[in-house]
């Protein structure tokens, strides 16, 4: 058995290796390979509510090589495509819109009807408030767009829409009932948004981020949207919240993270049966620190930044959005 631990004083992984013998000798193996996988180690932290990491390059690493590393790892496949896939080929309409016995095989599943009414009742509601913040309506993109339950809503509004989605199954869904001809769909695998620099006016995603696998996906989606929106341009993000109580110890917060911590090896566990033709149905849950959000969002060089929580008129649950605009 191999023993690992972090030693807090200078964040370096440890393994501690149990005896003589074959146990020992698996153990110096293991040693050994993890000292190259740790050769970038992301060490994790918990400051005032806010995830976080940092590249720790090898001795014998230069800083151009640490730098290249951590560039090449902005757009690889986000892990949360695994499941995602799966669900756009299993049940498309409840993956997106996860309401009690509206599952395939539940009590009453979603009709196509019902679904895309859902989406024009939710997009009036989101509405409202991006219009109070401000909304420039030439070419708006939707990030996630699954099945298109917004996304023929807001082609009604927008003269261009752009959606994007990782799934396959949930793109050919949306291209048979959204046929407008003002929307482009577009399958993507990471957090790259295959457009142009400044070539959109609105960006708009909800449901979505919830369920990304790292909240470094996440930085790396505000980086890409404030890359693709023009000057003044306004993005409305919906993603759970969350605010440490004023007198949350330490102990608490690395709580959180221990919960976190071991609920990832349930997750990869699911993730290689779906490799191997196995869905264990599973949505990852994720919820970004306050100061997380305006920290980044300021770095990436979004101004105006708001949260906005509201209730929606389908099913009177709390919503929360940050929306925010590129600075001229």
């Amino acid at each position: 058995m191999v023993v690992g631990f972090v030693d807090r004083s200078n964040w370096r992984c440890k393994f501690a290796v149990p005896g003589n013998g074959f146990a020992g000798a698996q153990a110096r193996r293991a040693r050994g390979a993890a000292s190259s996988s740790f050769a970038l180690f992301r060490k994790r932290a918990i400051f005032g509510g806010r995830e976080l990491r940092h590249a720790v390059p090898h001795q014998s690493d230069s800083l151009h090589q640490t730098k290249s590393r951590v560039a090449r790892r902005e757009f690889m496949t986000v892990k949360s495509n695994t499941e995602w896939k799966m669900w756009g080929r299993t049940d498309p309409l409840w993956a997106v819109s996860a309401w009690k016995g509206k599952n395939k095989g539940g009590p009453s599943p979603w009709t196509d009807r019902e679904f895309y009414e859902l989406g024009r009742s939710d997009w009036s509601d989101f509405f409202v408030h991006w219009a109070k913040y401000g909304i420039d309506n030439r070419v708006g993109l939707e990030i996630g767009c699954g099945a298109g339950r917004l996304t023929g809503p807001m082609a009604g509004y927008f003269h261009t829409v752009h959606a994007l989605d990782v799934s396959e199954g949930m793109i050919d869904y949306a291209r048979t009932h959204v046929t407008g001809e003002n929307v482009s769909f577009h399958i993507v695998t990471g957090t790259e948004i295959p457009l142009h620099d400044a070539s959109v006016t609105a960006v708009f995603s909800t449901h979505v981020f919830q369920h990304l696998d790292s909240i470094d996906d996440a930085g790396s989606y505000f980086r890409e949207i404030h890359r693709v929106l023009g000057m003044g341009g306004s993005m409305m993000v919906h993603l759970p919240i969350l605010v440490w109580p004023v007198d949350a110890g330490r102990s608490v917060r690395l709580h959180y993270q221990c919960i976190r911590f071991l609920a990832g090896f349930g997750k990869a566990l699911r993730r290689r049966a779906i490799s191997r033709g196995r869905f264990i149905p599973f949505m990852e849950m994720r919820a970004y620190p306050l100061e997380y959000l305006y920290d980044t969002l300021r770095e990436c060089g979004f101004r105006d930044i708001e949260i906005s929580v509201f209730v929606t008129k389908s099913n009177d649950h709390p919503h929360p959005f940050v929306m925010a605009r590129k600075g001229e």
